[in-house]
């Protein structure tokens, strides 16, 4: 290989050389952002332990606090993602909206299932929408607004569309 280095001439020396530079740049350079990715996952990782610390070292307070939420919770207030959607669309008749709810979806933990449902209301005046809103709230805990959009209707610029994220949460079995 030496031998086949030095026959050559000082142009194509000169050419190999930076060739091999080049590549060894290229491939220090990977080198170092992998590095700093490997780095900063090591880190948040960390801090994801120490959180998992914090928790598991206030574990019973924690629970305390659950089981006390619990048993002030009553029963027949909870909701179900069938009764949620059924709720949600007679307060919204009794509002007199026009709306589209959609199936609910639903998480399911070890304690809680928790049931989100979109509601999208079209043609409506704000306080029809701030009456049903506050309907939502009234309900709390059993049923929470999680997130409310609004924009104007494009066919009559003094209506809205609401689109309303809810959720509830049930006891698992």
């Amino acid at each position: 290989m030496k031998s086949l280095f030095l026959s050559r001439s000082f142009r194509e020396k000169a050419m190999l050389v930076l060739f091999l530079l080049a590549i060894v740049v290229v491939w220090a350079n990977s080198l170092a952002d992998r590095g700093g990715v490997i780095s900063s996952e090591y880190s948040s990782f960390g801090l994801l332990l120490e959180e998992q610390d914090i928790i598991l070292d206030s574990e019973e307070e924690i629970r305390a606090r659950m089981l006390a939420g619990v048993e002030n919770l009553e029963p027949q207030r909870i909701l179900s993602g069938t009764r949620l959607v059924s709720e949600l669309d007679s307060m919204a008749q009794r509002r007199q909206l026009s709306r589209e709810i959609n199936p609910p979806r639903s998480s399911h933990g070890a304690v809680f299932t928790f049931h989100s449902v979109n509601v999208t209301i079209r043609q409506a005046n704000i306080g029809a929408l701030m009456a049903f809103a506050d309907d939502i709230q009234a309900r709390a805990p059993y049923m929470g607004l999680d997130s409310l959009v609004l924009r104007a209707d494009t066919t009559n610029p003094h209506q809205l569309i609401a689109e309303f994220s809810i959720s509830s949460v049930e006891l698992a079995n």
